[in-house]
C-alpha cells in the first residue's frame, strides 16, 4: 500500500494567508457595521416604533405614559420632537406640546450631561384635574421624584415655553378654567434655581394699556436688560 504523501510547508503556507486574509476582512465588515450602527442609530430609532421606547430609559420613574410623534435625531443636530402626549397613571391626558427642541446637539447631550443648554417647548396644553385634596399634577410630580434614585448634582437647564395653555377642570365643583397665554423661562443651576420669567395674558404694548389689559407678569432673579442698560449708562455720566 502507498504511503499518504505529506503536505509540503510551501502548501500550507498560502492556506495560512487566505484564512488571515478573510479574518481580516471579516473583522473590518465587522467594524464597519458597528460603526454604521453607532452612526446611523439614532436616525434608525427616530424612523421606527423604537423611539416610543426613548422616554422609559430617559425617565423610568414617570408613572404615566409619553408617545413621540414625528421625531429628529441626529449626532450633530439638535433633538426635535413633535406633537408630544403624555398621559398620567390612569391613561388620562396630562400634556400636549406642539414642538419640544433642544439648542444642544445629540451628540453634546450625551457626553456633557452636566449641562443640557436650552430646552424649549411650543404651544404647550397642561390638563389639571383637580379634586378636593389635591390634584393629577401634584399625583405625578410626587411619584416621579419619589421615584428618582441619582444621587449626583442636577444638571444646568434653562427652559423655555411659548403659548402654553393650562386648563382645569374640577368635576366635583363643575367647574371648569383656562388660563392662556402662557410664557415661562426658568434657568437652573445644579439644581437651583437662578432665574425664572413668568407672564399670563399679553402684555400690554405701553403703560396706558397695563390697566386695562389682563395679564400678570413675575420675575425671579437675572437683570433686565433695560435696567441693565440703565444702570451702565448712569455710571457713563
Amino acid at each position: 500500500q502507498a504511503l499518504p504523501s505529506k503536505t509540503s510547508a510551501s502548501e500550507v503556507v498560502p492556506k495560512q494567508r487566505k484564512w488571515v486574509a478573510r479574518l481580516f476582512v471579516l473583522g473590518l465588515l465587522l467594524l464597519s457595521s458597528l460603526v454604521g450602527l453607532t452612526w446611523f442609530g439614532p436616525s434608525i430609532v427616530a424612523a421606527t416604533a423604537l423611539k416610543q421606547q426613548v422616554p422609559k430609559l430617559l425617565f423610568p420613574s414617570f408613572p404615566g405614559n409619553v408617545e413621540l410623534g414625528e421625531t429628529s435625531l441626529g449626532w450633530l443636530s439638535p433633538v426635535v420632537i413633535r406633537n408630544l402626549k403624555a398621559t398620567d397613571d390612569q391613561g388620562k391626558p396630562l400634556l400636549e406640546v406642539r414642538e419640544f427642541s433642544t439648542s444642544e446637539t445629540l451628540w453634546t447631550l450625551a457626553t456633557r450631561a452636566s449641562d443640557l443648554g436650552r430646552l424649549k417647548l411650543v404651544e404647550p396644553v397642561v390638563h389639571v384635574a383637580l379634586r378636593n385634596d389635591g390634584s393629577n399634577v401634584e399625583d405625578v410630580v410626587t411619584k416621579y421624584l419619589n421615584g428618582l434614585t441619582g444621587s449626583g448634582p442636577a444638571a444646568d437647564v434653562q427652559v423655555e415655553v411659548e403659548y402654553a395653555k393650562v386648563e382645569f377642570d374640577h368635576k366635583q365643583a363643575n367647574r371648569q378654567a383656562t388660563i392662556e397665554p402662557l410664557s415661562l423661562r426658568v434657568v437652573s443651576v445644579k439644581g437651583t434655581l437662578d432665574e425664572l420669567d413668568l407672564v399670563a395674558g399679553k402684555l400690554p404694548k405701553d403703560k396706558s394699556e397695563a390697566s386695562d389689559a389682563e395679564w400678570f407678569a413675575v420675575r425671579l432673579g437675572g437683570v433686565d436688560k433695560h435696567d441693565k442698560e440703565g444702570d451702565e449708562s448712569q455710571k457713563k455720566a
